[in-house]
């Protein structure tokens, strides 16, 4: 459910957290306040006004058509009904999803040149819309990340094999603008991952083949590219997953490489490597997620038990690995997203159901959901909530 825009309770506000209705609670609670959004600082009975503890959508990107499956999505029941899938389906093998909550519009990077590499719906609660032109200067070649600036006014692009590896757009209601001059100081390797601030003013990018690997410039939604950010001073690795994430004022970007995940502290550019986790992920690290209160980071990786997680500090980084769920995923983990802070998916290749969500707490993960009646047709790449 979503907390009401008029008179709310704590009884309320306990139901919205999966709590009984009686329990003893109150607004400086961790929970209470990262339902709210405010993790420090003063707050009210308004600022729950209308909040929800979980996102109502996942959309899974997948190999073989239809390319993609969205599900309604509640955590007191998990997967709901499929929805419809749109009357325009990508040619080629879908990698990478991102959500534009400021235009309700449905980014997809995937392989096929005759659809641009790149779709983009409309999305309402009855689902996918038309989809809308694509832009008139394609990206080079096979999206493998597709990420949306969070005021809602860009789009980015990492691309494959091919320059320039990095593309992105003014975006609107109306769709694609004209695309940005591609950055003066240009990746020279296929790009795995792409990312913006929360704030809007700097993105970063993750390759696989050439050093630095990890690229980051300042970002204008009006402008484009900016300047470059000099490199971090502790190199890193083939990086397959980047993420900017920022809570209570601090922001650190993550990355995820083989048989490694790497994290640093972010001002005005990369600052401080964190100090390694004590366990790694087994295999590759292909996609990593963070709750929304930043207590805890997630990756999926290749590799038996496929996911990892650890609490997190925005201040000391990675904690004592969690202990591996009792139901793993069945195959190679492509990505880990959570739903907020009570939901963790994995999307997973090839054996089927291609994906496992289990409950979220602070001390780990809890039982795994019943899978989606309606199951994908191949490999998952990508999942996300919204």
């Amino acid at each position: 459910m979503t907390l009401p825009t008029g008179t709310i309770t704590m009884a309320d506000v306990n139901v919205e957290l999966g709590l009984p209705s009686t329990t003893l609670i109150s607004l400086n609670d961790t929970a209470v306040r990262s339902l709210a959004g405010i993790p420090s600082g003063t707050i009210s009975m308004n600022d729950l006004r209308g909040k929800s503890n979980a996102y109502s959508n996942v959309i899974f990107t997948n190999s073989t058509s239809p390319r993609m499956y969205a599900y309604t999505w509640t955590n007191s029941s998990g997967f709901g009904s499929k929805y419809a899938d749109p009357s325009t389906i990508p040619g080629g093998a879908a990698y990478s999803a991102d959500y534009n909550p400021s235009t309700s519009s449905m980014a997809i990077g995937h392989t096929a040149s005759a659809q641009a590499y790149l779709i983009t719906y409309p999305w309402s609660s009855s689902g996918f819309g038309t989809a809308y032109a694509s832009p008139s200067t394609l990206p080079a070649v096979s999206v493998r990340s597709v990420c949306y600036s969070p005021d809602g006014a860009s789009i980015a692009t990492a691309s494959l094999s091919s320059t320039p590896f990095v593309r992105a757009y003014p975006w609107s209601s109306s769709g694609y603008g004209t695309a940005f001059s591609t950055p003066a100081s240009n990746p020279t390797a296929s790009c795995y991952g792409v990312s913006f601030k929360a704030d809007s003013t700097a993105v970063a990018v993750g390759g696989t083949t050439n050093s630095p690997f990890i690229h980051a410039w300042q970002w204008s939604s009006s402008t484009g590219w900016g300047t470059k950010y000099a490199n971090p001073s502790t190199a890193t690795g083939s990086t397959y997953a980047i993420k900017f994430f920022t809570v209570g004022g601090s922001t650190v970007v993550a990355t995820g490489r083989i048989n490694r995940t790497d994290a640093y502290a972010w001002s005005s550019g990369w600052g401080t490597k964190f100090a390694d986790p004590g366990t790694y992920p087994t295999g590759t690290a292909y996609g990593l997620g963070f709750t929304s209160d930043g207590t805890a980071i997630a990756l999926g990786h290749s590799t038996s038990p496929f996911v990892t997680a650890y609490p997190w500090s925005m201040s000391s980084g990675y904690g004592t690995k969690y202990a591996n769920p009792a139901t793993l995923p069945l195959n190679n983990g492509n990505d880990a997203e959570f739903n907020k802070n009570s939901v963790l998916t994995v999307a997973y290749d090839t054996t089927l159901p291609r994906c496992q969500a289990y409950a979220w707490s602070s001390s780990g993960f809890g039982t795994a959901y019943t899978n989606p009646a309606a199951n994908m047709s191949s490999t998952a790449y990508s999942v996300l909530y919204f």
